[in-house]
């Protein structure tokens, strides 16, 4: 064997050596997955739980909305009108916001969104509606407008964005799924990985222990012949100079 040949200070080296590098594929085996599990996490939080946050915010800026139409229905003066006005056009400007965030991370079909936002922007129509007979003291019709066309617009556009909200919720699930699997694949990869080194270290160790062990005995088996006063033993061993 090559390694016979060889000193004991360089069997040692190639020891250590052979589980520092397994020791460095256990570790760089660790990173990668962990940057496959950050990665995961990531996408998860920047397009599924993003959408989900930002369909949230645009059902309760709706909600908002058609509540504040309905104070603008009963309102009692102008200047009640425009306070209330004022309320609406916050909640619509949060709501167009929200819709940025969508298109741009939505993974889904772009034309549910679209659909989603004109749904949206029709409304404009009916506020705009309320608005004006408000400001010709017919409130019975704007109040009428209010819960009947308006209520049943509201429940289309919330019927619009659920789409996008079930859509990120599966989304969601199946990245939640693959870095359940590429956990547990990890731990399983780990593990052997560890249970490798672990039979390696020990397997180098018993090697490099008899290539050194097993001529120092032979070595001690002569000497104490020679101690008895047999002065023609001989050590004939294959091993490295310092023996």
């Amino acid at each position: 064997m090559w390694l016979k040949k060889r000193t004991i200070g360089f069997r040692l080296m190639c020891g250590f050596g052979i589980i520092v590098i397994l020791t460095l594929i256990l570790g760089l085996t660790a990173f990668t997955r962990m940057h496959t599990l950050a990665d995961l996490t990531v996408k998860m939080h920047d397009h599924p739980l993003a959408v989900s946050n930002a369909v949230r915010d645009i059902r309760a800026n709706i909600f908002a909305m058609h509540r504040t139409m309905k104070d603008v229905a009963s309102a009692k003066d102008d200047e009640q009108i425009n306070v209330a006005m004022e309320y609406v056009n916050l909640h619509e400007q949060k709501v167009f916001e929200s819709f940025d965030i969508i298109f741009e991370r939505f993974l889904g079909n772009k034309q549910d969104v679209q659909k989603a936002h004109k749904a949206f922007s029709d409304w404009k129509a009916i506020r705009e509606e309320v608005r004006e007979l408000m400001h010709q003291d017919k409130q019975d019709q704007a109040e009428a407008i209010t819960k009947g066309k308006g209520n049943d617009h509201v429940d289309h556009m919330l019927n619009t964005i659920q789409v996008m909200s079930d859509f990120a919720s599966a989304k969601g699930e199946e990245f939640f799924s693959n870095s359940q699997r590429i956990r547990e694949r990890q731990i399983f990869l780990l593990n052997t990985l560890i249970t490798i080194i672990a039979i390696s270290s020990v397997v180098v160790g018993v090697l490099i222990s008899k290539s050194i062990t097993v001529p120092l005995s032979k070595i001690i088996k002569e000497i104490k012949e020679v101690a008895r006063g047999d002065f023609s033993r001989k050590v004939n061993i294959d091993s490295p100079k310092e023996l």
